[in-house]
């Protein structure tokens, strides 16, 4: 079996982009210009699906500028649960109630929930787009021993499909005790649980919100994007991709279980 290795980040700060591309000079494969579409300098995973050669190769050129990162087996990192989209929720001091499309009801525990993540995620889209195109076309007409062209024109109906990119509010939440991962589609929920607070700007309400759940039930792990609305005044954590997005939470899983508190003498 062929093992492939992830390069993390150990530090929560973001790499240079300058800084990440020279790291690609001399790893065996790669150049400079693969480092936009292989990694993601922002990131706490910074590049995916190596070989050993390839991930040492790139740990030592960023431990060079003082990045200090760590090789590991992509079978080593945590796996996310299945995700679950939900459509609204009730919050309570001790329980929070999730209802998904369903109208199927789960109910965590204030201490049960581990990470929350947000943010603004880069998605394709394919609209379709209706065209009129005038078409000219010619037909021979026999009149006697006569052959002769006429020229009609006619409009014909055409629908184009062509790729788009769109930007969508989107967060996360995992609950290892059901070991599930709740998704929540800014577009698609239901914010009348902010009660009074609720506002007819979409944006305003995914901060509210996700300011109310990392108050009420306090996660130990907050993504970037979730550190980013609580910050005053709120913005937006943008990710290129999903796998972007989902990447930061396993990150930040792996991190937590490196990453043990000092014990107290």
């Amino acid at each position: 079996m062929v093992v492939r290795y992830a390069l993390m980040n150990l530090s929560p700060e973001p790499v240079e982009q300058d800084t990440f591309a020279s790291a690609f000079r001399g790893v065996p494969g790669l150049t400079p210009m693969d480092a936009n579409q292989v990694g993601n300098p922002g990131g706490g995973i910074l590049v995916r699906n190596l070989t050993l050669d390839q991930a040492t190769a790139l740990q030592s050129n960023l431990k060079a500028t003082g990045t200090e990162t760590e090789v590991v087996p992509e079978m080593a990192l945590p796996a996310l649960p299945e995700g679950k989209v939900i459509r609204s929720l009730e919050c309570s001091p001790e329980i929070l109630n999730v209802r998904d499309c369903l109208q199927r009801i789960t109910g965590i525990g204030r201490q049960d929930l581990r990470l929350l993540a947000a943010g603004s995620i880069r998605t394709a889209t394919f609209p379709r787009e209706r065209k009129e195109v005038e078409v000219t076309r010619v037909e021979w007409v026999h009149a006697g021993h006569v052959v002769f062209p006429v020229v009609k024109h006619e409009t014909r109906v055409q629908t184009v499909q062509r790729e788009a990119e769109q930007w969508v509010l989107r967060a996360e939440f995992l609950v290892p005790v059901v070991n599930q991962r709740f998704i929540i589609e800014a577009e698609n929920f239901d914010y009348r649980c902010l009660g009074s607070a609720m506002t007819h700007d979409l944006s305003t309400n995914f901060c509210l919100l996700i300011r109310e759940l990392a108050r009420t039930y306090s996660p130990p792990l907050l993504s970037r994007g979730v550190t980013s609305i609580l910050a005053d005044p709120p913005e937006f954590a943008y990710y290129p991709n999903k796998d972007a997005f989902r990447n930061e939470l396993i990150w930040s899983l792996w991190r937590a279980t490196r990453v043990q508190p000092a014990v107290e003498k």
